[in-house]
């Protein structure tokens, strides 16, 4: 979610020099789809991790702005993917977290 935020020539630097791991197999491995997630998680306002890191782990998370309209933090919640559908993940999780962020956010200088 952070570097939803960045610009992009930062994002595609950083990933140049990141070697991919692949955890499950939901792991976005191809360096151009996770710049295209990245770029839809700022269009968004929120990403959706399914199984991408551990099998039946699944979160979202979203940024924490300050005053000055800077990303300073992201919030996330995990669940089991037993527990919470895409639908209720981009629904439900997504509306209580952005939620929370707002109200930190109008908590920082």
């Amino acid at each position: 979610m952070l570097l939803a935020h960045k610009p992009r020539i930062e994002v595609e630097r950083l990933l140049a020099r990141t070697r991919i791991t692949r955890y499950t197999r939901h792991t976005i491995m191809q360096k151009r789809e996770i710049l295209a997630l990245i770029a839809d998680a700022g269009v968004k306002g929120y990403h959706i991790n399914y199984e991408e890191l551990e099998d039946g782990l699944v979160s979202v998370s979203v940024p924490v702005f300050n005053r000055a309209g800077l990303v300073v933090a992201a919030l996330n919640a995990s669940t089991s993917s037993a527990r919470a559908s895409r639908e209720r993940l981009a629904g439900e999780f997504v509306f209580k977290l952005k939620a929370l962020a707002a109200e930190l956010s109008s908590m920082l200088p």
